[in-house]
């Protein structure tokens, strides 16, 4: 045998039984693996507290203009004509606000805001308008928010969280009232 074959062969036979950059390479081979779980463990997490500060904004500003509403309503038996009415759409957007903490940001009323806040008053004072809803005035409230996963916004939409919730505002059922236009009562 020839020195340099010979000495190739040494080096083929070290090469093969070094264990020094093991760890390294094992590391690397599944280091990607655990970072990426991780990073999808944080996604999980934040995820469950968007979904959690969301659903107490849409409950909360619901309470709140149903009180709001209620309270109008009151106040309008005191007068000669009773007139119910309600806080717009953009004012349940601002109660919504009140209680948007971080990560939910700031909601509105436009199509194109993300979270978008929808408003719709039924008029189902007669029990008998709208079957398997309560009597009364009620507010239906949704609110839609697209969320994007830490570290992937770029590579996917997101996904469309979408909640819903249905207030009814106090001593109005079993009662006909006239509601005021500015609610845009759905019929």
């Amino acid at each position: 045998m020839s020195l340099p074959l010979r000495q190739l062969r040494a080096q083929l036979h070290r090469f093969r039984t070094t264990r020094r950059a093991v760890a390294a390479v094992e590391f690397a081979l599944t280091g990607m693996a655990f970072i990426a779980f991780l990073i999808g463990l944080l996604n999980l997490g934040l995820l469950g507290l968007t979904v959690s500060t969301m659903q107490h904004c849409v409950q909360a500003a619901a309470r709140a203009a149903a009180v709001k509403a209620s309270n109008n309503y009151v106040a309008s038996l005191t007068t000669s004509t009773v007139k119910y009415t309600c806080p717009t759409a953009s004012a349940v957007a601002g109660y919504f606000n009140n209680f948007a903490t971080a990560p939910l940001p700031a909601g509105s009323t436009s199509a194109s805001a993300n979270p978008y806040i929808q408003a719709k008053w039924y008029n189902n004072s007669s029990g008998s308008s709208y079957t398997g809803m309560p009597p009364g005035v009620l507010l239906v409230l949704t609110a839609s928010y697209r969320w994007a996963p830490l570290g992937f916004a770029s590579f996917t939409n997101g996904i469309t969280l979408r909640l819903t919730t249905l207030a009814t505002v106090l001593g109005t059922n079993g009662t006909s009232i006239a509601i005021d236009s500015s609610c845009n009562v759905n019929s």
